[in-house]
């Protein structure tokens, strides 16, 4: 027997929401390929949206800035090491595209917020849409309990306090965001009902 559930309904049991109440939670799902801003309720998703943009756009525009602004190749790994760290300078590594020879450039906070500072509108944008088109009668329990973020792409520190600024709603990351699917599918097997 093959049982579909929306990734999102995962997400709130791995987070130990109680999913068959009535009060809505909002998870935005930050991942690889894209990112899903959902209010669960019911047991089920109540509005769902989705865009292209995630963590690998993130990481491209910092490859790009770091180009453009430095002459220096660097890799995707690099790129979201220094997405997800939170130190005020980054050391980054690569290619001096005029030598050929390896080269580091220390990269500020700012610098970082300004590279992806477009792909992380579009999210920002995407969350401010969900909540718009969200049933009133939910808005008392999602301003209770905040935005939760999951999902490895949304490791970024900066993606969280925009969205905060953004609508006004605490915003969290919840703890190992990679990990909250996979422990609700865990939860699911050991509780059938």
């Amino acid at each position: 027997e093959v049982i579909l559930i929306e990734e999102v309904v995962l997400a709130a049991i791995g987070l130990n929401f109680p999913i068959d109440a009535q009060n809505g939670v909002v998870i935005v799902d930050v991942g690889g390929g894209k990112t899903e801003a959902s209010v669960i309720s019911m047991g089920g998703v109540v509005i769902g949206k989705g865009i292209k943009t995630a963590g690998s756009e993130i990481d491209g525009t910092i490859m790009n800035y770091v180009k453009m602004k430095y002459g220096i190749l660097i890799g995707p790994n690099s790129a979201e090491k220094v997405k997800i760290r939170v130190e005020e300078d980054n050391l980054v590594r690569g290619r001096d595209l005029e030598t050929g020879l390896p080269k580091s450039v220390k990269l500020t906070r700012n610098e970082i917020r300004e590279a992806a500072s477009l792909e992380l509108g579009k999210i920002v944008k995407l969350v401010k849409l969900t909540l718009d088109e969200t049933p009133p009668e939910l808005m008392e329990d999602i301003l209770k309990k905040g935005i939760v973020m999951i999902g490895n792409g949304s490791r970024m520190k900066d993606l969280a306090e925009m969205i905060e600024s953004e609508t006004k709603i605490c915003t969290v990351l919840a703890d190992d965001p990679g990990m909250v699917v996979i422990k609700g599918c865990g939860g699911l097997i050991e509780e059938k009902d």
